[in-house]
């Protein structure tokens, strides 16, 4: 893999945090917009395009008033990226999820592993492959909507190890 490859992953999987904490969830719908997502051991989903991604993570994540966003900072670390085969890539990179917001002091909310696998496709590396391995998780009462919080505590429960 060259140089220009690397880089061009690279600003890929940091893309979607910029995305995310700017409340840019149509940006957020594109970076995912060919990908199938799940979490480690659990069903892998694929959404039908940038339009449905972005439904579902506006469905999922909490703005706030005034700058309109999460009020998170999602800070991508430890990048390995590997060729792995003509036109394909993968990566693993933690993820550590600041969140501070009038009633929650600044403080890591979720801290995992991404596990992800790019194609290059006429000239244009796209994320196809994403597995999140949510290993610790903090006070996600601010951050997600509905039950979505509970569900994955339940989910990073059932996959604990000891």
């Amino acid at each position: 893999m060259d140089f220009p490859d690397w880089h061009a992953i690279y600003n890929l999987i940091q893309r979607y945090p910029q995305c995310a904490d700017k409340g840019d969830f149509a940006g957020v719908g594109e970076v995912y917009a060919d990908a199938q997502m799940g979490l480690l051991g659990g069903e892998k989903k694929g959404h039908a395009g940038a339009a449905a991604v972005t439904e579902w993570y506006g469905s999922t994540v909490r703005k706030f008033p005034g700058r309109d966003t999460p009020r998170t900072r999602h800070v991508v670390s430890n990048v390995v990226i590997t060729d792995d085969g003509p036109n394909f890539a993968k990566a693993e990179s933690y993820v550590t999820v600041f969140q501070q917001t009038d009633s929650l002091a600044l403080q890591p909310i979720v801290c995992g592993t991404y596990f992800d696998r790019f194609e290059k496709v006429e000239g244009r590396w796209r994320l196809v492959d994403r597995i999140e391995d949510m290993e610790l998780l903090g006070d996600l009462s601010e951050h997600l909507l509905g039950d979505s919080g509970q569900r994955l505590r339940s989910h990073v429960a059932s996959q604990s190890r000891v």
